[in-house]
């Protein structure tokens, strides 16, 4: 009898553990575009914007996790960058947590594929931002996506305001303008320091990955403490 019960929790905390379990994608591939990252002195805060008439081209293509669901996002990128127009700076983001929040409503996102989507507004933000935590930071946003009406998934980005600040913002910037300099990568005569304003082109590919974060259900261990019990009390019984 004890065997089998123990073999019957083992299976229970197997499939506990197993099920519910799927990550979902959401690809880009930037076909091309103008990003001008401005950072203002004292690294207060950092500004991404499109140029004029260059919005980022991009193809999406998404297995979208349920809208409302609790995920646990991860990112990574392969990006193209001709900084200033003529230097040429290759960028591999390697798996980035994100962070765990609610999965996006995609068709309030995108729009419905044939008017432009406008997203106005402020949110507070804490999470990674290459290998730093960011925390209690201000994101302020407004950009437009505008379906291309020939090519389905595809979509102009014109970005007017996205600009962090508050927090730790100027801790975690100052960082990764710090990085970036002893990395050596960085194609340019001087060493970055703020205040600083560099426009690039940009080309590559993008991939954001979510999870459903799977903790052991309840019932399952009460039903599992239960089975350990009587294992027990058997033993109790026997001797």
């Amino acid at each position: 009898m004890k065997k089998q019960l123990i073999g019957l929790l083992s299976v229970l905390l197997i499939l506990s553990c197993s099920t519910g379990v799927h990550a979902y994608t959401y690809s880009g591939d930037i076909l091309g575009g103008w990003l001008s990252l401005s950072v203002t002195e004292g690294y207060a805060s950092a500004s991404l914007t499109t140029r004029e008439n260059q919005p980022l081209v991009v193809d999406f293509s998404f297995d979208s996790a349920p809208s409302g669901a609790l995920m646990s996002y991860t990112a990574s990128a392969t990006l193209s960058l001709n900084l200033l127009g003529f230097f040429p700076f290759g960028l591999a983001v390697p798996d980035t947590a994100l962070g765990t929040f609610t999965a996006p409503d995609l068709s309030t996102l995108l729009g419905d594929g044939v008017s432009p989507a406008v997203h106005e507004g402020s949110r507070q933000m804490s999470g990674a931002l290459g290998g730093y935590s960011l925390t209690d930071a201000t994101l302020d946003y407004d950009y437009t996506f505008t379906p291309d009406q020939g090519v389905n998934g595809r979509y102009a980005i014109v970005i007017d305001r996205l600009t962090l600040s508050g927090g730790n913002t100027s801790e975690v910037l100052s960082g990764l303008v710090d990085d970036l300099n002893q990395s050596g990568q960085i194609p340019l005569p001087e060493p970055l320091k703020a205040p600083f304003v560099i426009p690039t082109s940009v080309t590559g590919t993008f991939d954001i990955q979510a999870a459903a974060p799977v903790p052991i259900p309840g019932a399952v261990w009460l039903l599992g403490s239960g089975l350990l019990g009587l294992v027990g009390l058997g033993r109790k019984t026997k001797y």
